[in-house]
Parts: structure tokens; sequence; C-alpha cells
């Protein structure tokens, strides 16, 4: 039967998991002063705010940078040991006795590699990484600027196809949900695109707000603060 300490250590890497990501996209709006946060606070000007960037530092130190590296010194202590274990160091060998190595390992952070085959046992720092840098992009970058989606569109496409090509789980059945699930993310990213895109040409002079050309005629007002609206799709600037 599992002890407490053990049943205590898999809740504490469990609700880790589910909190990595919230925490560091609070933790990263509060150091780029996002502007969710400037309606409450006059940002680094309000000591209340200050006290607040104090907290965030802590939380990114110790959860999004913390818990990175302390799963990839558990995993390497893991590797080191089967490496003590098998005694040789010929590919194919580790590979095929991985399985049995792991499903053998009595201590609550297995589940940080067990599930994955050999040459995958990174795949939870990797995550970790991709959140990272993805919560980089949304709080990092201008709200619903072109920027911003296309950094959230390469950093998923790269981690879904890496998923697709890695097959990091030693079950199959696992590699397919995780596929299916990234298929997922990326087809409705492409929608959302697609989505985006159409309404902006319906904005367009056309017959029925479509402009083929795509010329977007309408725009070159954007930057003008003297630009005068004249009605419909007509602008003096």
């Amino acid at each position: 039967p599992l002890n407490a300490s053990y049943r205590l250590t898999v809740v504490l890497v469990t609700v880790l998991g589910l909190i990595y990501m919230p925490v560091t996209n609070q933790a990263l709006e509060v150091m780029f002063c996002h502007p969710s946060l400037q309606c409450m606070y006059d940002c680094y000007d309000d000591p209340t705010y200050r006290v607040l960037v104090v907290f965030a530092v802590v939380a990114l130190v110790a959860v999004s940078v913390g818990a990175p590296l302390v799963f990839s010194w558990i995993i390497w202590q893991a590797v080191s040991q089967y490496h003590t274990f098998l005694g040789k160091h010929d590919t194919e060998l580790q590979k095929k006795h991985w399985g049995v190595f792991v499903d053998n390992v009595d201590s609550p952070m297995a589940s940080l590699y067990s599930a994955q085959h050999y040459g995958a046992v990174s795949f939870s720092p990797v995550t970790s990484l991709y959140s990272v840098v993805m919560s980089l992009a949304i709080v990092g970058l201008e709200s619903e600027s072109a920027e911003q989606l296309i950094a959230c569109i390469v950093v998923q496409l790269l981690y879904s196809l890496g998923t697709l090509f890695w097959q990091a789980f030693r079950k199959s059945i696992v590699n397919v949900l995780v596929a299916i699930a990234q298929l997922y993310v990326v087809v409705m990213m492409m929608l959302l695109m697609v989505g985006c895109w159409l309404q902006a040409m319906c904005f367009q002079c056309f017959y029925w707000g479509m402009d083929p050309t795509l010329r977007f005629e309408w725009v070159k007002c954007t930057n003008d603060a003297n630009a005068t609206w004249n009605g419909g799709f007509d602008w003096d600037c």
C-alpha cells in the first residue's frame, strides 16, 4: 500500500502541473504591467504593485523556472541510475529494458518519466518550456496584435509537430490521443485565423463588402490622428 508521503508527493506533482501555466501567465502579466492591470494600478509607481512584483518574481523563480529544473534533475538522476543498473551503454539495449526499469522504481517522482519511452524522458521539461514560451508570447506582445497571433501560432505549431513526430509515450493509445489533441488545437487555430481574415475582408469596399484585391485601402488612415471619416468606407487622411 502507498504511504502518506508517497500520496502527498503525487498530489503535489499533479497540482503543480495544473497551476503551472496560470501561475506563469499571471506572474508575467505583473512583470510586464499588462494592460489588464493598468486600470487598477499605476504599475511600478504604485507601492502595492511593487509588492505584487516581488510575489511575481518569487513565483517565476520557484514555479516557472524552479519546477522544470527540479524535474530535469530528477529525470537525470533516474537515467543515471538506469545506466548504472544496466551496466552497458548500448542504445538498443537501453530502449529495450527501460520499461522494465521504470515499472520497478519505487518513487512518486517516477510519474515524471515512467510513461515515456527512453528517448523521450525529457518530455515534461520540454512541455514546461513550451508553456513558458507561449506565456511570453501572450503577455509580452501587444494584445490582439498580428505579432502576438503569429508568435502563438508558430510556438503551437512547433510544439504540436514535435509532439506528433516524437511519439513520446510508451503506450500507443496515449500517443494517438495526444496526436488527436494536438491536431485539434492546430485545426482550431487555423480556423480562427481564417475566420479573422474573412471578417476583416468583409469590411472592404465591394458589392457585398468583400475586396478580392486584398488592397485594404482604408488601412492607410490607421496611424493618422487627423483622419476624418466621411461615412461608410470613405476617409480623408
